[in-house]
């Protein structure tokens, strides 16, 4: 009996070690398998690449990101904030994916988001290299983690986050200040 649970315990070892060497390390951005077959490209510029965990209403994004869109200069000018070309279209890509730490979810810090500037649980992260904000598909806060995160896109696109002072913690503590204060501002909470 010792000698068939020994047995069964060695195949669920070899398994989960052979899984768990398929796990690819610090990819962030969407696989090819899990991309939408067809982008949804919203009136604001951002694309939605990837929509994991959840059906979105597609309608009410476009809605948000316009609104934020239309009111990102109005705020960046009141905060006497310096911009890049404001001429050039925005353009970003948005992934929404389960809250989990499950793999390839928002929160999995051992492979896809190992090397993520913020640590611990979000519900949302802007990745300034790869152009692409992660937002979770499914949470009370999606409205204001959704125009929280394109705030820090549009930051990153027109300039405003390189111009903040400092080392790349201060400026990314600077631009989540504003990220909240542009969120609160639009009358959306935190």
């Amino acid at each position: 009996m010792f000698k068939y649970i020994a047995l069964f315990l060695s195949i669920i070892l070899i398994a989960s070690l052979s899984m768990a060497s398929d796990r690819v390390v610090g990819h962030m951005t969407p696989f090819p398998s899990e991309t939408l077959d067809t982008p949804v490209t919203l009136d604001c510029g951002a694309s939605i690449e990837e929509v994991r965990g959840g059906k979105l209403d597609y309608a009410k994004l476009n809605s948000l990101c316009t609104h934020a869109a239309s009111n990102f200069f109005r705020f960046v000018d009141a905060k006497g904030l310096k911009t890049g070309d404001r001429s050039q279209a925005f353009s970003w890509s948005v992934s929404f994916l389960p809250g989990a730490s499950c793999y390839r979810c928002l929160n999995d810090e051992d492979y896809r988001f190992h090397n993520r500037f913020v640590k611990g649980y979000v519900t949302g992260y802007t990745d300034l290299n790869s152009r692409f904000s992660f937002v979770i598909s499914k949470s009370r806060e999606l409205k204001v983690t959704f125009v929280h995160e394109m705030f820090h896109a549009m930051s990153m696109f027109y300039g405003v986050y390189e111009n903040h002072t400092g080392n790349y913690s201060e400026k990314t503590a600077k631009d989540e200040a504003l990220a909240q204060e542009f969120t609160e501002w639009l009358g959306y909470g935190r």
